[in-house]
């Protein structure tokens, strides 16, 4: 703290100040203010001193401006200035704060450095997943050709040979066209879940247990010889997000369901809401084969599966295009299960505060 008469003489300072500038207190009394002050800069700041003494008031000093002080040794630092007036009996003095801002100003440094770095890697980073995405489509896409004509060249053969194939001739055509046709799936779902991460979100609204009814409807509809018992809780809440994107999201998840209860007399699958962490968590509930929980994370990995692909079938898609929604979304997807116990898996995106 420096207190300054009209004529730029130093009529108080504190030790704390002192010291910053490398003297003693008396060594400063009465001497100029413009002693702290480096000589290229004196001329200006004898300027903007008396232009302040002519309009006093409380202000930050040259805001915008890098302001340096002069230590008794010659070296300079970083500072900041507040200014005040003081009305005395004597006149009008100015008090003024003086901050070293050397370390802040070391930090900021660092911190622009880390933001220029940040930024770099941002950019690196999407061009990056653009290229991986250009690169997943435009692979799946031409692979879609060659796969159709396995499927067409094996059934041609099949109508116009199978009277001279034997019966292992014939189960080995029949591989030909399961495994195309497995591809062809692998390749369809490789190509929606490339477009997960292009498609614009436009959020809104979303009557969340309507959606569920119409995709349970769909489901049974087309599994109609099983015994499923949906339960759906009355909790249920309307969610703010994409609604094309959530459909994808909780037909995953339910059909997933429907697949792993097949081998139950009655399917038992339950949607509803329980409290995450203050946050509002969507689950689907299942009592099918479950799976060993050690392993829930590799669950959302893309093309892994918990099982055979003779005992269920699938592409390892689904759940890893669930994880992605949920993150597009701003939040998450896990799962809990026991072998043999059923599985539940919970999904939890975070939603405005309308209150």
């Amino acid at each position: 703290m420096l207190i300054i008469g009209p004529a730029g003489e130093i009529a108080y300072v504190n030790s704390l100040a002192a010291t910053m500038f490398g003297f003693e207190r008396s060594e400063l009394l009465d001497r100029s203010i413009e002693l702290l002050v480096p000589p290229e800069v004196r001329g200006a700041h004898t300027g903007h001193r008396r232009n302040y003494f002519d309009q006093p008031r409380a202000r930050m000093m040259e805001t915008g401006l890098e302001l340096y002080g002069l230590r008794k040794d010659g070296s300079r630092f970083p500072v900041e200035i507040s200014l005040s007036p003081l009305h005395t009996s004597a006149g009008t003095l100015v008090l003024g704060a003086v901050r070293d801002r050397t370390r802040k100003q070391k930090i900021e440094s660092e911190i622009r450095a880390l933001n220029t770095d940040l930024h770099a890697k941002v950019r690196e980073l999407n061009a990056t997943n653009r290229e991986l995405q250009e690169f997943t489509y435009t692979t799946a896409h031409d692979l879609r050709a060659p796969v159709r004509h396995m499927q067409g060249y094996a059934e041609l053969l099949r109508q116009s040979a199978a009277s001279r194939l034997d019966e292992s001739e014939l189960q080995q055509l029949d591989k030909i066209s399961a495994s195309a046709k497995r591809l062809g799936l692998l390749i369809d779902s490789l190509l929606d879940f490339s477009r997960l991460s292009r498609v614009a979100l436009r959020p809104q609204q979303v009557n969340l247990p309507r959606l569920i009814e119409e995709l349970q409807a769909d489901l049974s509809a087309r599994n109609p010889s099983r015994r499923i018992s949906w339960k759906n809780s009355a909790s249920l809440p309307e969610i703010q997000g994409d609604p094309a994107t959530l459909r994808i999201l909780f037909t995953n998840l339910l059909d997933n369901a429907v697949k792993f209860t097949r081998s139950r007399e009655e399917a038992v699958i339950e949607v509803g809401c329980v409290e995450e962490n203050g946050t509002a968590a969507i689950f689907v509930r299942d009592n099918g084969v479950g799976f060993d929980a050690r392993f829930s994370e590799q669950l959302f990995q893309l093309f892994h599966r918990m099982h055979r692909h003779d005992e269920f079938e699938g592409t390892g898609i689904g759940l890893a295009a669930a994880r992605r929604i949920a993150e597009r979304h701003g939040g998450k997807v896990w799962a809990e299960s026991e072998l043999g116990s059923g599985t539940t898996f919970y999904i939890s995106i975070p939603q405005e505060d309308t209150k």
